[in-house]
């Protein structure tokens, strides 16, 4: 809400749950480099709600998504095997 942001994220937050989401099979992914990270479910929820934070130098935003590479962290690499382990 740009008149009043409080009030707008009090409504996504209410929506969505915040830091608590309830759902199934939801894998919240993050990098320790990710400034989003904050505001991020930083645990998992349960059994179909995993949370895996990649914490590596140079694993940011949506670090999972990009190609692969032979030169990726082994953070990264853990992270992307759990994610398809999860699906």
């Amino acid at each position: 809400d740009a008149v009043d942001p409080k009030a707008g994220s009090a409504a996504v937050i209410k929506t969505f749950g915040g830091a608590n989401p309830q759902g199934t099979n939801i894998f919240f992914s993050q990098g320790g480099d990710d400034p989003w990270q904050q505001a991020g479910v930083k645990v998992s929820q349960g059994p179909t709600e995993i949370e895996f934070t990649a914490k590596c130098a140079d694993c940011g935003h949506c670090g999972d998504l990009a190609t692969p590479s032979s030169s990726d962290p082994p953070q990264l690499t853990a992270q992307r095997n759990a994610e398809a382990a999860a699906i």
